[in-house]
């Protein structure tokens, strides 16, 4: 066990709040090739492929609709045209069908930009695979963990996806995914080639009328079909024309269809960079609309402003990618949950508890000054019991320790709790001054322990509940 997985069933102070890190979600893995992960939760009975929940049907029926307007439009080529005109339009039409289908599954089964419930433990940018499925939500605990903390700009927290989602624009049910920022390229891609396929569609419909007007109606199985869906397409293409040009304002104007209500928009620079913003780098601009992996500008956390600002996603520093919760624990002794997510009676307190809790309150440096001895940790404040054994054997709770981290009740034969615990209290009394919009812990005084500066964070609002307009999925955000 390690990173997010040590702060399970504690209790951690987020706006104001303290809260308990309810139990991990449970999975079991089905299939574990180099590519494809996929896992079954029990709980909610479902399977995921990587970060995609496996919804098959809406996949199949969406592929098969416009396979079969392909196969109707092949059948009227090859009945009605000549062999070199036939053949011509015959590799076009592959050429569209196939380019929309590969953009269609790359954005059906790229990651949006999910981050766990958890993600406020630690705040990082990056999750194992498993750390990923351990993060979706299955229970109203975590949803409602992951709601009173905070997301990173421009992310919700989605009750359809069971996670955040970073840079949400739109839960599409046409693929069955949720848009984000890695695969909003993918997305435009696939409503360009699916106009592409109409005007492909139309085109052939005009040559069939002109054929018709200079030989003669002639009826055959395919022409009838060809134009029997034609008043389905006609409605459907009206439909869509409106929804494409709303995808490319929204991209001219680097916002997501969930904010388009808010006036304010910080992210608008101008046109060709809100695109490459959307797109990928400008030196890959004749293909950006073709379905081609190319580097993003964006990861989902950091965001240049109109202002000449850029928001930092509540990462605290360049260098190090976790953010450190022990900032916000609260209380001496490590609260236990039971199978159920239950804390255990008696289990929150340090003389009840197996494990003693004494950890930084900010900056991740952790020092013992005995002699020429010197423990230090750059982590998220956590010490093992290797870590906190000086050299020569020599115990460690007489040492001089600043604001102590997380270790085990008895350090070299010796009760640490009641040790640490009179440091802390007594010895060790902290002062905290205002800094900004940050807390900055003050050591004692006669110390030289240093106090890393770190950066100011995004302000946040309360996480809000908003009503879903196109369907029964729920959204939950902060914007």
């Amino acid at each position: 066990m390690s990173g997010a997985y040590l702060y399970e069933g504690k209790l951690l102070q987020i706006k104001d709040k303290v809260m308990q890190v309810p139990k991990f979600s449970t999975w079991e893995q089905k299939c574990d090739c180099h590519c494809f992960k996929i896992a079954y939760f029990p709980e909610i009975k479902t399977y995921y492929c990587n970060d995609w929940e496996m919804n098959c049907t809406t996949a199949i029926f969406s592929t098969l609709v416009v396979l079969l307007l392909f196969a109707f439009e092949l059948w009227s080529l090859i009945e009605n045209y000549k062999e070199v005109l036939q053949m011509s339009l015959i590799i076009v039409g592959c050429v569209i069908h196939f380019s929309y289908i590969i953009s269609h599954l790359l954005t059906m089964c790229t990651s949006p930009g999910y981050l766990p419930w958890f993600w406020n433990v630690e705040r990082r940018k990056k999750y194992s695979q498993e750390e990923k499925w351990s993060g979706i939500i299955t229970n109203e605990k975590q949803k409602e963990f992951a709601l009173s903390g905070e997301c990173p700009d421009r992310s919700i927290v989605s009750s359809s996806a069971r996670r955040i989602v970073l840079r949400a624009d739109v839960n599409c049910g046409w693929i069955a995914n949720w848009i984000g920022v890695k695969n909003i390229r993918y997305f435009i891609i696939m409503q360009m080639w699916l106009l592409t396929i109409f005007i492909y569609y139309f085109a052939i419909f005009i040559m069939d009328m002109i054929a018709i007007k200079r030989n003669g109606w002639k009826l055959t199985v395919p022409r009838l079909a060809f134009f029997i869906s034609i008043i389905p397409i006609v409605i459907t293409f009206i439909y869509f024309i409106f929804f494409i040009l709303k995808s490319f304002k929204l991209i001219l104007h680097n916002k997501a269809r969930l904010f388009e209500e808010d006036t304010t928009n910080p992210y608008d620079l101008n046109n060709y960079v809100n695109c490459m913003e959307s797109f990928g780098p400008s030196w890959c601009c004749p293909l950006w609309l073709f379905p081609l992996p190319f580097p993003a500008i964006r990861d989902g956390f950091a965001y240049l402003r109109n202002d000449g600002q850029e928001t930092n996603g509540g990462i605290e520093t360049a260098n190090d990618e976790k953010f450190n919760a022990s900032d916000f624990f609260v209380g001496d002794g490590a609260a236990r949950i039971d199978e159920n997510g239950n804390v255990i009676q008696g289990e929150d307190n340090q003389e009840n508890s197996d494990n003693a809790i004494y950890l930084l309150e900010e900056g991740n440096n952790f020092y013992i000054d005995q002699g020429s001895s010197t423990v230090m940790t750059t982590g998220p404040g956590i010490l093992s019991e290797s870590d906190l054994s000086m050299t020569g054997g020599n115990p460690a709770p007489q040492q001089d320790f600043y604001l102590g981290a997380e270790y085990d009740k008895t350090v070299t034969g010796q009760k640490v709790d009641q040790t640490m615990t009179q440091i802390e209290r007594e010895k060790h009394r902290v002062r905290k001054q205002k800094i900004g919009s940050q807390e900055r812990i003050k050591p004692p005084e006669n110390t030289n322990y240093p106090i890393p500066r770190l950066k100011p964070f995004v302000s946040y609002k309360p996480a809000i509940e908003v009503p879903e307009k196109d369907g029964p999925v729920r959204f939950f955000f902060l914007p």
